[in-house]
């Protein structure tokens, strides 16, 4: 096993709460603005919250985002790409796309 499949088990051990404290640096470091880093972190406030002490899987993010299938289409496309972003790092990332 690699250095990427340990770390995936090692995020598999953390609680939910960890996980999303453990994210919030990562997305510190990618964005430039605050205005870029508060969307993303609303928008993960509200998957954790959905969450709730359930591990994220790609089945409950795409549950999590056809909730907001009837809003415009760059909404949807940003959530999809902020939720899709955390999948990833989890190391599961959402099969599902988004055209706009």
């Amino acid at each position: 096993m690699g250095e990427e499949g340990k770390r995936k088990l090692r995020l598999r051990k953390e609680t939910t709460a960890n996980l999303f404290e453990l994210y919030e640096s990562e997305i510190r470091l990618r964005h430039r603005s605050d205005e870029g880093f508060d969307e993303d972190k609303r928008v993960l406030g509200h998957f954790h919250t959905y969450l709730g002490d359930r591990q994220p899987t790609p089945e409950l993010a795409t549950s999590f985002l056809a909730q907001f299938a009837a809003y415009k289409t760059t909404t949807l496309y940003r959530y999809h790409s902020i939720i899709n972003g955390f999948m990833t790092w989890y190391g599961e990332p959402l099969s599902t796309r988004i055209k706009v």
